[in-house]
């Protein structure tokens, strides 16, 4: 098979898997407005016209080979498989994953609809089910458990879309590759853009933020394709991709319009003002990016009908309560101290160069010294880590970036015809001013396509024809992958291990009635445990307190067998 046919089957794939999420998305908000409930048939429905939708613009748009495109199709089935496989492996422990996120799903998929229905039911946290901008996620979740009845299940989304980034990357700068350690090089590197440090310590959990940074990469890489295209590849086909990233962003979380917008912006921007310069001015390149964006906005607007529009028939500001009189604080304090005073960019360089850490406390922000690596850094890393959340060698890769690019700044200013480099080095531009302009990019789950700057810039020395840039290449591709390891295996041995040991002991209890303590007073894990055991063939209550001489103990739940 021919490098440009495998390169076809990639963007396919990871285009059938925005349009199926997109999809989802759409036949659920058509089912609440005319009051149909999530069924086991949405997610079914959702692939065969996702499907089609594809086949039309791979094979009549783009014009790939009909067998590549089937190819494409059964690549994505497996792919689904494999996802469904790894997050089932494991029990959601986490704090808002096994909360608010997975209370949501739940009830979408026991018939909540969020366009005529408020939650109400006082407890706490039901203003975020309500009215946060989630229910992409939520939806999507809720369609496979229905099909699956399986509340592990729900996890999924995140595992897809880091596939689509991985495919489309490959498919990006694969494109380039002439040697087979090129190929895998870039196969592996790719791998690390979809599966990075922020998506493996989220995986195995229904925390929303690294499907958002996702999204935002996978955003930032059409552009990219689009530039390195020269714009000569069908408008259509980059018009609707981009109007199903943007209205994805901006239901998963109110932040992802601000990447949506800000993105879409500095390119068009920038774009302007190079084709004025060169008296190129193109009025219908303006109106159909203009198009673009409008529909995209339209399409979030539908999609996001709850919250959006919701928000205001019941008396709030359209963002609330994110924004407005009526804001709920969530940011003040989870910001570690030692950073509260500073502006956005000192906090961005405190905290990336800074040792891992997950507390709030002033003295836990402590220098990362280069190339010294604590292994208890890397079992700091959990579902939110604040501190380093990159992972400790995050640190000495950008340093060497930095390095690198003082060294090689003759080669780099150098005036040439370097397509690669210019798309390159303004991408790293935009991701670093938003960055600055981000209130919350030191946090690395908030801001992750932070990850892929040193990425980028080692695929550019790699297809280099300096060889001092080749090795930096080599260097930084070797230390990204090593971290990324590093990180996966910590948030194994740490979190996800002790999930599993929870799963095998429920297990045991098929039949048996239990009560089971989640330690904590409000309650707010025991909706999901309930709905687990339910699962599992469990009849089990919940206690109020900490139970004496409990049968099993083990991260946030109590156990005990109950006499019949």
């Amino acid at each position: 098979m021919q490098k440009k046919n495998v390169l076809d089957i990639c963007f396919s794939v990871a285009v059938e898997i925005i349009l199926l999420i997109v999809t989802v998305n759409i036949i659920n908000t058509l089912g609440w407005l005319v009051k149909i409930s999530i069924t086991p048939f949405h997610l079914p429905l959702a692939f065969i016209l996702s499907s089609f939708i594809n086949y039309l613009i791979q094979c009549k748009i783009i014009k790939i080979r009909l067998k590549d495109y089937i190819i494409s199709l059964i690549t994505f089935i497996l792919i689904f498989i494999i996802s469904l496989g790894i997050v089932n492996m494991f029990l959601d422990v986490s704090y808002d994953g096994a909360w608010y996120h997975s209370i949501a799903i739940i009830r979408l998929k026991e018939g909540w609809n969020p366009i005529y229905e408020y939650i109400n039911s006082g407890q706490f946290g039901d203003v975020y089910i309500d009215s946060y901008a989630n229910k992409s996620i939520w939806g999507f979740g809720a369609t496979v458990l229905a099909l699956f009845n399986n509340l592990n299940t729900t996890k999924i989304i995140s595992t897809l879309v880091a596939f689509a980034v991985s495919f489309l990357a490959l498919k990006i700068f694969g494109e380039y590759a002439k040697k087979k350690i090129h190929w895998l090089i870039i196969i592996v590197l790719s791998l690390t853009i979809g599966f990075n440090p922020i998506v493996l310590s989220q995986i195995f959990s229904n925390y929303i933020d690294s499907t958002l940074g996702l999204y935002t990469i996978f955003y930032c890489l059409l552009f990219m394709l689009y530039y390195l295209k020269q714009k000569d590849f069908n408008n259509l086909d980059f018009s609707i991709l981009i109007a199903c990233l943007i209205a994805l962003m901006v239901n998963t979380k109110l932040t992802g319009l601000f990447f949506a917008a800000s993105f879409f912006g500095f390119y068009v921007m920038v774009e302007m003002l190079i084709l004025i310069k060169n008296k190129k001015f193109n009025f219908s390149w303006f109106k159909k990016m203009f198009i673009t964006g409008f529909s995209g906005l339209l399409l979030a607007f539908f999609i996001g009908i709850n919250p959006f529009i919701t928000n205001v028939i019941h008396g709030h500001n359209i963002f609330y309560p994110i924004l407005g009189s009526e804001k709920i604080e969530v940011m003040g304090a989870n910001v570690p101290e030692s950073i509260r005073s500073k502006n956005n960019l000192e906090k961005l360089l405190i905290v990336n160069f800074s040792r891992t850490s997950n507390s709030t406390n002033f003295l836990d922000t402590k220098l990362q010294v280069p190339f010294v690596i604590d292994w208890n850094d890397y079992q700091n890393i959990n579902f939110d880590t604040r501190i380093g959340a990159f992972g400790p060698l995050f640190s000495t890769i950008i340093l060497i970036v930095i390095i690198s690019i003082l060294l090689f700044s003759k080669v780099l200013i150098k005036k040439d015809k370097n397509l690669l480099k210019k798309t390159i080095f303004s991408s790293c531009l935009y991701i670093l001013l938003i960055a600055i302009i981000f209130n919350e990019s030191w946090w690395g789950r908030y801001y992750s396509i932070l990850w892929i700057i040193p990425i980028l810039i080692a695929i550019y020395y790699l297809y280099s024809n300096n060889k001092k840039m080749n090795i930096v290449a080599c260097l930084l591709s070797f230390l990204i992958i090593l971290n990324v390891f590093n990180v996966g295996k910590s948030v194994y041995d740490s979190q996800i291990n002790k999930s599993r040991k929870t799963m095998d002991y429920i297990a045991t209890l098929k039949g048996k009635n239990i009560m089971f303590w989640c330690f904590d007073d409000l309650k707010k894990w025991d909706y999901s445990y309930l709905e687990y055991f339910k699962e599992k063939g469990i009849n089990a209550i919940s206690a109020d307190k900490y139970i004496e001489n409990s049968d099993f103990e083990n991260y946030n739940i109590q156990i005990k067998i109950l006499k019949d």
